[in-house]
């Protein structure tokens, strides 16, 4: 999901990790949303979104909690969205807890109009990027903390604002690309480098921005590693702020793996999945 706050704090990594727990979640189309406890409230449901730098939170939903906003921006596809900015007394995302995390309040009513996704929030990298996350697609249910070997394995890099980004091959041509559990396939920043690849005609994409409509390139061949990705067209979008942003070439939604577990370890630096 493209979403890029123009703030990027640094995550601290100075923590104890926190303990493996196994959270039950829900699937809505192609995104996992999962309970996440604010100050004293009710769980609340959020996407889990490593697309994201930095945690969203309905303005709605921050109002009745009685968070008050600061102004502030969002970049979403190189567009500016109304926000604030609310420091939240608590958040609790199974075993990791936090206290006083600045994150940013938007109107997330686009999201459920253009994805079909309803949320009182988004959980990003702010978050996610403190431990390992291992995605369980089929169960519906996310893993915090250590996690077995799968199957398949890539290196996972950080890029310089803190995302997760693998290698990725598009017909002969070696990519940077940001993993992105919020994103339903692949994405380009810029078609650069593809060449021999050949106009696929328009596709839909939604996020907090609303719906957009992006050219998309037909290929040949996708792939990380020796594994086949899912699909035969990229979308792509002349976005000079999120490739800056995101200091890679493009997004990876991470269900173009066409895998049952995904597993990120950030802290081994390793993509882990199977069917």
């Amino acid at each position: 999901m493209l979403i890029i706050t123009l703030a990027l704090t640094a995550i601290a990594f100075a923590v104890p990790p926190p303990a493996t727990r196994v959270v039950p979640c829900l699937m809505q189309h192609h995104v996992i949303i999962c309970p996440v406890d604010v100050g004293l409230s009710e769980p609340l449901a959020f996407v889990i979104d490593t697309g994201t730098r930095r945690t969203v939170i309905d303005l709605a939903v921050a109002a009745g909690l009685g968070l008050a906003p600061t102004a502030s921006s969002v970049i979403a596809l190189g567009n500016n969205v109304v926000s604030g900015d609310v420091a939240m007394p608590s958040l609790r995302f199974g075993s990791l807890s936090l206290s006083g995390l600045k994150v940013s309040a938007c109107d997330l009513r686009a999201l459920e109009a253009s994805m079909g996704v309803r949320a009182a929030g988004i959980l990003g990298m702010d978050v996610l990027g403190r431990t390992s996350l291992t995605i369980d697609y089929r169960r519906a249910r996310v893993t915090i903390g250590a996690f077995g070997a799968l199957a398949h394995s890539v290196p996972l890099v950080r890029t310089a604002g803190d995302f997760g980004a693998v290698d990725v091959e598009i017909d002969g041509q070696r990519l940077r690309l940001v993993i992105d559990t919020g994103a339903a396939g692949l994405m380009l920043f810029a078609p650069r480098g593809l060449t021999a690849s050949v106009a696929g005609g328009w596709v839909n994409a939604g996020g907090l921005w609303g719906s957009s409509r992006l050219a998309t390139l037909r290929v040949r061949e996708l792939r990380i590693a020796t594994w086949p990705l899912q699909g035969q067209s990229v979308a792509y979008a002349e976005a000079p702020q999120a490739m800056l942003a995101y200091d890679s070439d493009g997004l990876l939604g991470v269900r173009s793996l066409d895998a049952g577990l995904v597993s990120l370890d950030f802290a081994h630096g390793e993509l882990r999945w199977q069917r």
